[in-house]
């Protein structure tokens, strides 16, 4: 869900791209529902016809509820663009060491208020799949590119069996706000194309990330690994050739084998 706000100077904010048309569409199939209607589980005040599945998940998390994680992002949404500062140097770096290049198809893991979509789409991405637990982080999401490469999914991405196969799998400043490292980087390489790429980036150094983790995210995350430490965990069917931990960012890239 975007995870943190970074904190570089401020520059100026890109163009959005696209064209009057978006996609807000769940995965093929969820707790028995068609994509016609179904249940969204974490308000189930309400029932959405055609909109989004999920958030989806089974059973108890022994370390982070994701009912809270769900919460404190609901409740942050509406000021999260207004309070993000983004660099697009250190996007680029993460974009380039990810992969991501004209033609191919990007998963954007946790993609909060889909603040890389203009990046992937200025690079001709020709599809773009921004998944996210948080209902309003995927509302306003939904809302910003209206073109026919992206799709934003509502729903736990540990849950939900993905549409197609990507060759890009971002998780951008998210992956401390999943219990379980491991069992996420397998589940996501399960989801990439025939050499495609599995990356994890955050734009801020390692000890900012402890540092804000520490603070009011402390009870929806876990803190942040060392780059020797996720690479350790990444499957046998992925080869790390990017750990780049430095004052400005923390990226760990690893393509599949």
């Amino acid at each position: 869900t975007g995870g943190h706000h970074q904190t570089f100077p401020r520059t100026k904010e890109k163009p959005l791209y696209g064209r009057d048309l978006h996609r807000y569409a769940g995965f093929p199939a969820c707790h028995g529902k068609s994509r016609g209607q179904i249940t969204n589980t974490a308000h189930p005040a309400q029932n959405i016809r055609g909109l989004f599945a999920g958030p989806v998940f089974h059973g108890k998390d022994d370390s982070m509820n994701k009912r809270e994680i769900i919460a404190y992002f609901d409740a942050r949404a509406p000021e999260w663009d207004a309070r993000m500062v983004r660099s697009d140097s250190k996007i680029a770096f993460i974009l380039d060491a990810a992969g991501v290049r004209p033609g191919v198809s990007v998963l954007d893991v946790a993609c909060g208020t889909g603040v890389l979509f203009g990046d992937y789409l200025a690079r001709d991405a020709a599809r773009v799949t921004g998944v996210d637990i948080s209902p309003e982080m995927a509302r306003i999401a939904v809302s910003k590119l209206r073109d026919p490469r992206v799709e934003v999914l509502c729903g736990d991405v540990e849950e939900l069996a993905p549409p197609r196969r990507y060759d890009c799998c971002v998780v951008y400043n998210a992956f401390p706000h999943f219990a379980h490292p491991a069992r996420l980087l397998a589940r996501l390489s399960a989801c990439l194309s025939p050499g495609g790429r599995l990356t994890v980036a955050h734009g801020m150094s390692l000890a900012a990330l402890h540092r804000h983790h520490a603070g009011a995210a402390r009870g929806v995350s876990r803190p942040m690994l060392e780059p020797e430490r996720l690479a350790a965990l990444m499957p046998p069917c992925l080869a790390v050739d990017v750990a780049v931990s430095d004052t400005e960012k923390y990226v760990v890239s690893a393509r599949l084998r």
